[in-house]
């Protein structure tokens, strides 16, 4: 439903925030944030297609006991070892403390 949805996004929301603040504190550089819905790998793409030249780093979240998380990161690596995918990327795990 709608509202299960719109908990979703805050709660999405609130979690990126807290990784940007720290990413901002750490780095001094204030990161664009993105939560979109859909197929993860086409969403990538789609933001790649998007910014193209102007995005520097690409960072997934991973859960490691995911069954899918896997599978993307795998698509991923596939497009960067075939220059598809020009943009770095960074995997992050989840449950990574700073």
């Amino acid at each position: 439903t709608d509202k299960i949805r719109e908990e979703q996004h805050a709660e999405a929301s609130k979690a990126i925030e807290h990784m940007a603040a720290t990413a901002m504190d750490l780095c001094g550089s204030q990161p664009s944030i993105m939560i979109r819905e859909g197929n993860v790998a086409d969403e990538i793409n789609k933001t790649i297609q998007e910014l193209g030249e102007s995005l520097a780093l690409i960072v997934v979240g991973l859960q490691p006991e995911s069954e899918v998380g896997p599978k993307i990161i795998q698509q991923l690596t596939s497009q960067i070892a075939h220059a598809a995918l020009k943009t770095p990327l960074l995997v992050v795990p989840s449950g990574l403390a700073v």
